[in-house]
């Protein structure tokens, strides 16, 4: 299964094809469907810092996703989220999707009640998911298909 093919900004406003242009020969993208949600991506953030940090071709991403409401919905929410995260790189890791999100849901076969992390290729193949906040077990999870693509 291929992660969906959409253009964006990140809250820097710098331009991304994902899932083409994503920094990283892997990926993991953390797909959040709601502001109430950040709870649950902010669990995995310190295990993907630490990801990151110890895996050069690894790089992470929050990917809020939200329906397209047009140009000004999109200016107004992106200045919400930008007057929220002050820090540089949490702005550049952020990549807000603005889409129709019941077919994004359908192409990924999820439901955007949770929350839903992913280790993608350059090419969009899904290599490992998951939905749900981070635990150890979900983290040793995503280690193992890791070292596996390392190896």
């Amino acid at each position: 299964m291929k992660f969906p093919t959409i253009k964006s900004k990140t809250l820097n406003k710098n331009e991304y094809q994902l899932p083409n242009d994503l920094r990283g020969e892997y990926n993991v993208v953390i797909v959040a469907f709601t502001q109430y949600h950040q709870r649950d991506v902010d669990t995995w953030i310190p295990f993907l810092q630490i990801l990151e940090r110890d895996n050069s071709n690894i790089h992470y991403y929050e990917l809020p996703t939200v329906n397209n409401r047009g140009p000004l919905f999109r200016f107004y929410l992106d200045g919400i989220m930008r007057g929220g995260i002050r820090d540089f790189e949490t702005r550049e890791r952020t990549i807000t999707l603005y889409t129709n999100v019941k077919d994004f849901c359908n192409g990924l076969n999820i439901n955007p009640s949770q929350i839903y992390t992913y280790l993608i290729d350059k090419k969009g193949e899904i290599l490992f998911f998951v939905a749900g906040r981070f635990s150890d077990k979900k983290g040793d999870d995503l280690l193992s298909v890791i070292k596996k693509l390392n190896d």
